[in-house]
């Protein structure tokens, strides 16, 4: 997604701890962007 936009998704997911974390790899360094701290920690209440 390009700089300055967002989306919203919806997912019906159970009440508790999810963590959501992509898997797409930095151009410039080849290492996963999780690996880098691209995550959230969210609790589904």
């Amino acid at each position: 997604m390009s700089p300055g936009h967002a989306a919203v998704i919806r997912a019906d997911l159970a009440p508790g701890s999810y963590a959501l974390v992509t898997w797409l790899r930095d151009y410039r360094t080849g290492r996963m962007h999780a690996d880098q701290g691209t995550y959230e920690l969210i609790t589904v209440e």
